[in-house]
């Protein structure tokens, strides 16, 4: 397993983003990658890679539909190598 983070606009971080965008959980927000609240909005929380696949994770800690933490993974279909910028193999 290897921890990695995407190139930021890269088609990989942009499909994760998208992904997140159309998440039913911010089907009410002007704003859905955002979702301003409290000062907190969504944050990019990093991929991992398992076997050839990928999975990213965002995070954010007070979520106007809940006003708590709530975080949503998203599996990626397909990735290029190249989209990725940095990656640590995790025991």
């Amino acid at each position: 397993m290897e921890l990695i983070i995407l190139k930021r606009d890269s088609d990989t971080w942009n499909y994760a983003w998208e992904w997140l965008r159309v998440h039913p959980y911010n089907a009410n927000n002007i704003e859905p990658t955002v979702c301003e609240h409290l000062g907190e909005v969504w944050q990019y929380m990093g991929s991992w890679k398992n076997k050839g696949n990928i999975i990213s994770d965002f995070r954010h800690r007070s979520h106007p539909l809940s006003g708590g933490v709530h975080v949503l993974s998203v599996a990626h279909p397909s990735y290029k190598e190249e989209d990725i910028e940095k990656s640590a193999k995790i025991k």
